[in-house]
């Protein structure tokens, strides 16, 4: 009777391979935070340089009423711009966790899996010693069988 073949931590390693695929959603996540992080400081860049050339185009023209609320916009730009920095790098940071929360589970699947493979390999040489021990039996039962039937005896 055929056995079939049972990892014992198939249950374990059904829950790894979830957890992996939840540490690739969470990366996925985390490249994209960082993506409109790095993006919002670019377009606060954009803005504080838009709003330095009308500036400076404005006190060309001689126009100063403008001047100290421009430069509290400035400033608050840069405030911004320094903002966005620090959420681009705790972004960064959480994406190096990610990067290596997901790495750490992919190591922990392909333990199992190398393990899950190397016990049906086991299984699988057991199975065929088996058969060819049974193969071998019958061999001898025949042989033992022919001899009888042609009325020769085993001498011992």
């Amino acid at each position: 009777m055929a056995q079939r073949f049972r990892f014992p931590l198939e249950k374990l390693l059904k829950m790894k391979k979830q957890l992996q695929r939840q540490a690739e959603i969470a990366l996925t996540v985390r490249r994209a935070e960082l993506d409109a992080a790095l993006v919002q400081i670019e377009q606060l860049k954009e803005k504080q340089m838009a709003s330095s050339m009308e500036l400076q185009q404005s006190l060309a023209r001689g126009e100063i009423k403008f001047l100290q609320p421009a430069q509290r916009y400035l400033e608050r730009l840069q405030d911004d711009i320094n903002s966005a920095f620090a959420r681009a790098e705790q972004a960064r940071s959480a994406l190096n966790d990610a990067i290596c929360q997901r790495n750490q589970r992919a190591k922990e699947v392909e333990t199992l899996e190398e393990l899950r493979a190397r016990r049906f390999a086991e299984f699988r040489k057991e199975q065929n010693r088996r058969s060819q021990d049974d193969l071998n039996e019958r061999t001898v039962q025949r042989q033992a069988w022919l001899k009888k039937q042609t009325g020769e005896t085993v001498h011992g």
